[in-house]
């Protein structure tokens, strides 16, 4: 694929590998999102992401949601006086 000189037929080819199997895959994925889900409301919780970090530092998806967020704030100057 690398010696195609059309941008255009990377671009399809490369679509159409990544999306192979997808009509397997889709409800498998859809599958563990729902056990996952049955899984958080099991053991009292309303987000499986809430559920897995109970035992991280980052305690809850809202404290990494207000992290992610703050270290955004930080971060975009930075990158464009990089810019």
């Amino acid at each position: 694929m690398e010696y195609a000189q059309s941008r255009e037929l990377r671009q399809r080819i490369s679509t159409l590998f990544k999306s192979r199997c997808i009509k397997e895959n889709t409800p498998i994925i859809e599958q563990v999102f729902d056990l996952r889900a049955e899984i958080a409301s099991i053991f009292g919780f309303e987000h499986y992401s809430d559920y897995k970090l109970q035992r991280n530092m980052a305690d809850s998806t809202l404290k990494v949601s207000k992290f992610l967020t703050e270290l955004l704030t930080q971060v975009k100057p930075l990158l464009r006086k990089d810019l």
